[in-house]
């Protein structure tokens, strides 16, 4: 697969498959940054080498914005009705506490997710191309190293291959919240970058 510079970020020699890495190095901060922002850096440079367009024709467009509005309402309706179930309970705990609290500002990230796929479908159509990545499929803390030099970079490239770069960032995103502390202001740090 070649990026936009023309070289091959990915290639296969003596049956194995290798996988360059954009090196970041260290800025000088006053407060280094997190270890999911270095990870994030270096995620964002992989994408942007490998960055390429393909046509599509509309057909397929229609209907994989189908399937999307289809697991999408799926899972809204798995959430709504994981949150009756819980209102029902007789004790709430603090993970029903913090679910049920939580409700709106989720619903807020479904409609801004929602809407950022219709603007991306309306903008494919009148390209008639969509842009992709090579994505690494799973980036998730567990995956991602920092150096003792304060370099980073991805392990675990098996599930890779080309995507939209939203992918590598919405599972990363989610692989935070699940295994982390959750606080509102650090969904932006990250999301904005």
């Amino acid at each position: 697969m070649t990026s936009t510079r023309g070289d091959f970020p990915v290639f296969e020699a003596e049956g194995y498959d290798y996988y360059l890495e954009p090196w970041v190095e260290e800025q000088t901060l006053t407060s280094p940054p997190s270890k999911e922002l270095r990870l994030l850096s270096v995620l964002a440079a992989n994408h942007k080498i490998s960055e390429n367009e393909q046509t599509i024709e509309e057909g397929a467009l229609e209907e994989y914005e189908q399937e999307v509005d289809f697991i999408w309402n799926q899972q809204r309706l798995h959430m709504e009705q994981l949150a009756d179930q819980l209102e029902q309970s007789r004790f709430i705990s603090p993970f029903t506490m913090t679910y049920l609290h939580a409700g709106p500002f989720l619903e807020r990230m479904f409609q801004s997710g929602k809407s950022g796929f219709q603007n991306w479908a309306r903008h494919v159509k009148e390209k008639e191309t969509y842009r992709f990545v090579f994505c690494h499929g799973k980036p998730s803390i567990a995956h991602g190293l920092i150096a003792a030099d304060g370099n980073a970079w991805w392990t675990n490239w098996e599930a890779s291959g080309p995507n939209h770069p939203a992918y590598d960032l919405a599972y990363f995103y989610q692989d935070i919240a699940r295994n982390q502390p959750f606080h509102a202001l650090d969904y932006q740090a990250i999301v904005y970058v």
